[in-house]
């Protein structure tokens, strides 16, 4: 309260003490009338006068701003293997919907309106019980909010990427549905790792990933792995490389370099040379389509710029190498790439793709 307000709140006590006195023109109490001509002498006093006390309003009975249930927000699929990796699919769910609850924008949201949201039964946006969410809190303290006892500090995408060891985003951002993350926890785990297709899908070059590499990426085993891929419509896409003319030296070396699967192809259709030919092939990692759809890169490029910054200060080292890259749409970007086994993308049919080893 102002000094201005309090000096007027002071003369008003003063007039309305004075109009008290005997003989004064204060209305008599048993005065019949109209009630509001005979309040108005104090009506006049209180004008422009502001109430000391603020009002309190109970968080569920107030009016907040509606929150969508059938949108989308912009997820970051490195963020979801970490949260898989570290076993914090659970707590980075309260994160996610904390984080599309401030619809103001705020940075932070008060404890009961979270609660109200994301715990009572009628609330579109519930996903467990007060009990269990306290303990969810209590787990993410540090890495994904501060909190006190009134108010929860979102802490930034950046930040939280610090926390969970990810020191750029490689993956370009997908729009996550929010209904994704209101079923149960096994669905939200599927989400997040489908999310990693979906990211990295490139419609000129569907590379392939081995599931050993996605295992160590995301701490999913393989049957975990194939589980999700059916929950979320994520199609695999099987692959094949095409090697050298059948030979019995050129079988040798193909075997002590991609093992005992080598088998040999013969080109009935003539479209890798003669028709009739035979080659050596062998079979490949798959390659997978998600369902998510692919955001604007800007949102990760300032995102990178802030881990930078947040990685400087903590002195991490950069001396982690770049994996190159192994499989190429174009033959001029395979032969410009400075690798030793480069596959150069060549035929689909159905459910299956060809590559040829250069």
């Amino acid at each position: 309260m102002s000094q201005f307000d309090l000096a007027r709140l002071r003369a008003a006590n003063t007039q309305l003490a004075a109009m008290r006195l005997p003989g004064s023109q204060a209305p008599d109490n048993g005065e019949l009338g109209d009630p509001d001509k005979s309040r108005s002498w104090l009506n006049a006093l209180a004008t422009g006068v502001q109430n000391p006390i603020p009002i309190e309003q109970n968080v569920e009975q107030a009016q907040r701003p509606s929150i969508a249930t059938n949108g989308t927000m912009t997820f970051h699929p490195d963020i979801g293997l970490a949260l898989l990796r570290t076993e914090k699919a659970a707590i980075g769910r309260i994160w996610l919907l904390l984080r599309h609850c401030d619809v103001a924008g705020k940075g932070w949201i008060p404890v009961a309106e979270a609660r109200a949201l994301l715990t009572k039964k009628e609330s579109p946006l519930r996903v467990c019980g007060w009990r269990q969410l306290r303990n969810l809190l209590r787990a993410g303290q540090g890495v994904f909010w501060e909190r006190d006892k009134e108010r929860i500090w979102l802490r930034s995408v950046a930040k939280v990427a610090v926390a969970l060891g990810v020191e750029r985003l490689e993956n370009r951002p997908i729009a996550l549905p929010i209904t994704a993350l209101l079923d149960g926890i096994g669905a939200v785990r599927s989400h997040f790792y489908a999310s990693f297709h979906s990211g990295r899908h490139d419609p000129d070059c569907a590379k392939p990933i081995a599931r050993d590499t996605l295992s160590t990426l995301s701490g999913v085993g393989r049957d975990s792995q194939r589980r999700y891929e059916r929950q979320t419509g994520t199609i695999a896409q099987s692959n094949f490389a095409i090697g050298h003319v059948a030979t019995d030296d050129a079988r040798k070396a193909a075997c002590w370099e991609h093992g005992n699967h080598v088998f040999t192809l013969t080109d009935a259709q003539g479209q890798h040379g003669e028709r009739g030919k035979k080659y050596l092939a062998w079979q490949l990692p798959n390659s997978y389509h998600a369902t998510h759809d692919q955001t604007s890169r800007s949102v990760k490029r300032r995102i990178n710029r802030q881990l930078a910054d947040l990685l400087t200060q903590r002195a991490t080292g950069n001396d982690e190498q770049v994996p190159m890259r192994h499989y190429f749409a174009t033959g001029a970007a395979a032969v410009k790439a400075k690798t030793s086994t480069r596959y150069l993308q060549t035929v689909t049919s159905g459910a299956t793709q060809l590559w040829r080893c250069l």
